[in-house]
């Protein structure tokens, strides 16, 4: 069983990310990508299906994490929280999440901005560069 996981990481490790030729962007399979366009940091955290953490961290505001190893066909929850202080510390300002399900293998694209004095979160099945993703939804 072991050797059988092993043999299906590596199938799915290698498979190539396939480039979109129109902006030059890589889109890695399995992959739920956090983007930071707002002025504070922001903790980020992705639900599995059955709701524990798969992943998160801190995220400084301009910089973009992608986290590996999500499998199309399920759902995730991705969740942010706008802190007060630069650490991830302190009081969460805004606490936003969606539950999305996993599209074919473009993925999953987060991006927290600021709109007037509102902080928001859109979702993207794919990169949103990509005209394979869709629209957004808030």
């Amino acid at each position: 069983m072991k050797n059988l996981m092993i043999a299906a990481t590596i199938v799915l490790s290698s498979l190539v990310a396939k480039a979109d030729a129109d902006t030059g962007n890589t889109i890695f399979p399995t992959t739920i990508q956090y983007e930071n366009d707002s002025d504070r940091s922001v903790w980020m955290t992705v639900y599995n299906a059955l709701g524990l953490i798969g992943d998160r961290g801190c995220l400084q505001p301009g910089d973009s994490k992608t986290f590996i190893n999500y499998l199309p066909g399920f759902y995730y929850e991705v969740r942010v929280e706008v802190k007060e202080n630069r650490d991830c510390g302190g009081h969460t300002l805004y606490d936003m999440s969606e539950l999305r399900k996993m599209n074919a293998w473009y993925g999953i694209y987060v991006n927290i901005y600021k709109k007037a004095d509102t902080y928001h979160m859109s979702v993207f099945n794919g990169d949103p560069y990509s005209p394979l993703a869709d629209e957004p939804q808030e």
